[in-house]
């Protein structure tokens, strides 16, 4: 209904801020409606309940209270007044008491009880605060209210006409949340690097500890069975004792070996990950607000904290200790078979390259799917906090088929890559058993045909091992595109590194601990803007406010009176221009020592609702 919501609009007195907006009414406006102010929100809701003209019922929790007299009064007249004139109209007031008058009846609350009830005519004399709310709050009457609208002076080419308010075009330049970026092809060394490299030492010397352990723990392992053939052929010819002596001796190393590699291969990635989670923890806190929270979902950091960390924590120490212990498992048997017939390493060739050609088709597909399916996870997460968030708003509206249909689409999206992994995964199988099958076969016809030119020994660990590949080959290639599926976890993690950081806690230019003592504040030419995409908020701001000064900042919404706070904090650091206190630059000492001696009372709540 365009007609019916351009009225609303112009009642609610939001043309001029949809004005202001880069894309209109088409601007995203980012999670909890952090890019408007809290007037904005206020005309946003009051405007949303408006818009449903079929209910009979109003209901408003003091809508007025972030505007200002002027704008109060005109949306009081238009809006609550004209508009909603064919409604029940309930609304809670903490000021703007000049309007008491036109209420039908009023009921007087403190302490949680009901005090007054009546018209105003009956109960002001018992209750003189409203004359003195009204008093002090009044300002001359506004015949027009448009003629305060009119008193914000905004550059022309920021202004836009109303009526292409629906018909902008999307932008990229509008976007505010960006869709989530992911790698793509094959995981790179540096990512194995920089996950090895958490354990607090260079990321090679640990992956090559960690290889070493394990290829000479197989090597023991081959080397028992190779002894037990050995001694086997000279069972009736030698001395009992010296053979058990060396048996138990490479049964006893070769468990000690089993025992500290994968004791070694726990430890570390137990250190990676804690060590892992520590950091990136530390660089999401020092992360700017504005350059990284103002533009990122919650449910993206919700995704990439919870699930990533959970693969990182307790899937990928698993995925690599069976890897690596069946990939040395699949090369031992490899290396037994190779050595037992050089016909045996000749049919290895064709079915190797077969195998691999598989597996890396598998691989890429498999890789991106797995990455696809982190990224299509996070709308699930936002859906769901979003949600929550405003719960009482989605049921206010009857609009909780919509949601439920908005968190089916995310879970559906997410769901179809999920499906198309497990389907890959058993397209390879599939491949994987006829290979594997064909394998086995060639061996054991080899064995068949070179009988009398292998030695027995040889021949019975070739024969051994052959069977184990039929069996290990096949997980070791899951194993090994399931590690780095796993490791696209540890990618997406590692992109914590990236974000912008905060400046020091902390410098050697600090104050003394007892600064300020005065509270003096200088602004000089400050200029601010909140990203480096986005035009400036403050433009050339000069300020000189003494110590022990009370000092008021008005301005209509947009002015720019809490980007000076912003500015003073160093939530956004500003373009140019300087901010001192009592003398000292705000911009070279440390942001612990600059907002350890500041306070503020924030607009919206941040450790309290209600």
């Amino acid at each position: 209904d365009a007609p019916w919501y351009r009225t609303v609009l112009q009642a609610v007195q939001l043309e001029a801020d949809l004005r202001l907006l880069p894309a209109g009414d088409k601007t995203e406006i980012g999670e909890q409606g952090i890019n408007l102010s809290g007037g904005q929100k206020a005309r946003v809701n009051l405007a949303r309940a408006l818009y449903k003209k079929q209910s009979t019922v109003l209901l408003m929790d003091d809508p007025l209270s972030a505007v200002d007299v002027h704008v109060a009064k005109a949306i009081f007249d238009q809006a609550i007044m004209r508009l909603a004139s064919h409604q029940t109209r309930i609304m809670t007031m903490n000021s703007h008491y000049q309007f008491l008058p036109q209420a039908d009846r009023i009921l007087v609350m403190e302490n949680g009880t009901i005090v007054g009830d009546g018209s105003f005519a009956e109960l002001y004399t018992s209750f003189p605060q409203f004359l003195t709310r009204w008093s002090d709050g009044s300002t001359p009457p506004v015949t027009n209210s448009h003629q305060g609208m009119g008193e914000m002076q905004q550059p022309e080419h920021r202004k836009r006409d109303p009526s292409a308010m629906s018909d902008v075009t999307d932008d990229d330049d509008d976007v505010l949340i960006l869709d989530e970026d992911r790698a793509k092809g094959v995981v790179q060394r540096e990512t194995y690097l920089a996950y090895f490299a958490h354990v607090g030492f260079n990321g090679y010397i640990v992956l090559f500890s960690i290889l070493f352990l394990f290829g000479v723990g197989q090597s023991l392992r081959i080397s028992t069975d190779w002894w037990q053939g050995y001694w086997a052929a000279r069972f009736l010819t030698t001395s009992l004792p010296l053979y058990h002596g060396i048996f138990y001796a490479f049964v006893v190393a070769t468990a000690l070996l089993f025992f500290a590699r994968s004791y070694v291969l726990v430890t570390c990635t137990t250190r990676c990950s804690e060590n892992m989670h520590n950091e990136l923890l530390r660089c999401v806190l020092r992360a700017p607000v504005n350059q990284y929270f103002d533009v990122t979902p919650v449910g993206r950091i919700l995704n990439r904290f919870a699930r990533d960390l959970d693969i990182v924590d307790s899937v990928l120490p698993n995925l690599l200790l069976d890897m690596l212990q069946t990939g040395s498992v699949v090369l031992g048997a490899l290396v037994v078979c190779v050595t037992a017939s050089v016909y045996i390493a000749l049919s290895y060739i064709p079915i190797l390259v077969v195998f691999y050609v598989a597996g890396e088709f598998f691989k890429k597909s498999s890789r991106e799917l797995k990455r696809l399916e982190g990224v299509s996870r996070s709308p699930v997460f936002s859906s769901f906090a979003e949600t929550l968030d405003g719960i009482q708003t989605i049921r206010a509206f009857n609009m909780e088929r919509h949601f439920t249909w908005l968190n089916r689409h995310a879970v559906d999206h997410n769901a179809k890559f999920q499906f198309a992994l497990v389907g890959a995964g058993r397209w390879l199988s599939i491949r994987m058993d006829a290979l594997v099958m064909v394998l086995g076969a060639a061996i054991v016809t080899l064995l068949v045909a070179l009988k009398g030119t292998i030695s027995p020994t040889v021949s019975g660990l070739a024969l051994l091992y052959s069977l184990a590949l039929l069996t290990t080959v096949q997980w070791f290639v899951r194993l090994y595109d399931m590690t780095e599926s796993a490791m696209t976890s540890t990618e997406r993690l590692l992109h914590f590194k990236t974000i912008p950081q905060e400046a020091p806690d902390e410098t050697t230019e600090d104050p003394p601990t007892n600064w300020p003592t005065h509270g003096a504040i200088e602004f000089k030419q400050v200029k601010l803007r909140y990203r480096s995409d986005l035009p400036l908020v403050l433009h050339g701001i000069s300020l000189d406010i003494h110590g022990g000064e009370k000092i008021g900042i008005c301005g209509r919404t947009g002015a720019g009176k809490s980007s000076l706070m912003i500015a003073l904090f160093r939530i956004a650091e500003f373009d140019s221009g300087t901010i001192c206190i009592d003398g000292v630059d705000i911009a070279s000492i440390g942001l612990k020592t600059l907002r350890r001696a500041l306070s503020i009372i924030p607009q919206d709540p941040v450790l309290f609702s209600g």
